[in-house]
């Protein structure tokens, strides 16, 4: 099961694309909280182990599909010891300890949604072994044992940017396993960070007044008074009507803006100034296609 697992995280590593839409790989780190209940023979009750840590590399396939392992550890130890009151030459002192530990490791796969470059929640299906082991100290006799069950743990959180890189993680996973006719199942939290390798940067809000209207260059103008227009200088040969004057001479001729005129009594005409008044005038124009 172990080696499978890590051939499977190995290939999805190298068919992995590095896309500026979403990282090249992530990394967790986290504490870790359990709240377990067990039941089984005849026996139930609760354990709350509140010292723990999770770590996890996540290797987003798709922008919004990723293949993550995962990788925790809780335990808790309770100690107890006769004090030197107590202790009489027949019974002598003594103390008793135990451990009960929990290692489990997994992988699966993730959905993240990606759309905020900010808040990304996300939902996953860890499947893998869990390690159990207790021992057990007393005086100087000590005595261990552990066993080996398949876990699943759904569950999910959200990742929150800090920075370009750090993100602040919540998460909260349901693990269930059954060994030898035990049942064990609970919530586990946790909290902690992630950094992630690759992806875009989030862009940054520019301010309103930042951006200012486009500037579009205007051309210089010439009023003919004797032609009734006003002619734009300086835009091409001859003298390109900008502005028709009612009532005036090309008013009266139907020539509207846009058009050129590149005669006047005759004689070609290749700037504005070359329109001087005179009676009678003669405009020949070209119009645009």
């Amino acid at each position: 099961m172990r080696y499978l697992l890590i051939v499977l995280f190995v290939s999805l590593v190298t068919l992995a694309c590095s896309g500026q839409d979403k990282p090249i790989v992530e990394i967790s780190g986290a504490y870790q909280y359990d709240h377990l209940s067990f039941s089984g023979d005849g026996v139930s009750g609760t354990l709350n182990l509140s010292r723990g840590w999770d770590g996890s590399v996540n290797v987003p396939v798709l922008r919004w599909f990723d293949a993550v392992g995962d990788v925790s550890r809780v335990w808790k130890t309770e100690s107890y010891g006769s004090s030197s009151s107590s202790c009489s030459y027949s019974s002598g002192c003594g103390s008793a300890s135990a451990t009960l530990s929990v290692l489990t490791y997994g992988g699966g796969p993730q959905l993240t949604y990606r759309s905020s470059p900010y808040v990304q929640p996300f939902a996953r299906f860890i499947l893998g072994n869990a390690h159990s082991s207790l021992g057990a100290s007393v005086s100087s006799v000590s005595a261990t044992a552990s066993v080996n069950s398949f876990f699943f743990a759904p569950g999910g959180g959200v990742d929150i940017r800090i920075i370009h890189n750090l993100w602040f993680r919540i998460e909260t996973d349901w693990l269930y396993t059954r060994v030898d006719g035990v049942t064990v199942n609970g919530v586990r939290g946790l909290g902690g960070i992630k950094y992630t390798f690759g992806g875009s940067r989030p862009s940054p809000a520019s301010p309103r007044h930042s951006q200012s209207p486009e500037l579009v260059p205007t051309a210089a103008r010439m009023k003919i008074s004797a032609l009734g227009i006003m002619a734009a200088v300086g835009q091409q040969q001859g003298a390109e009507i900008a502005e028709v004057f009612p009532n005036g001479v090309a008013a009266l001729a139907a020539l509207h803006r846009g058009d050129v005129i590149d005669a006047v009594d005759g004689k070609p005409v290749k700037s504005p100034m070359e329109t001087l008044p005179g009676t009678p005038l003669k405009v020949s124009d070209s119009r645009p296609s």
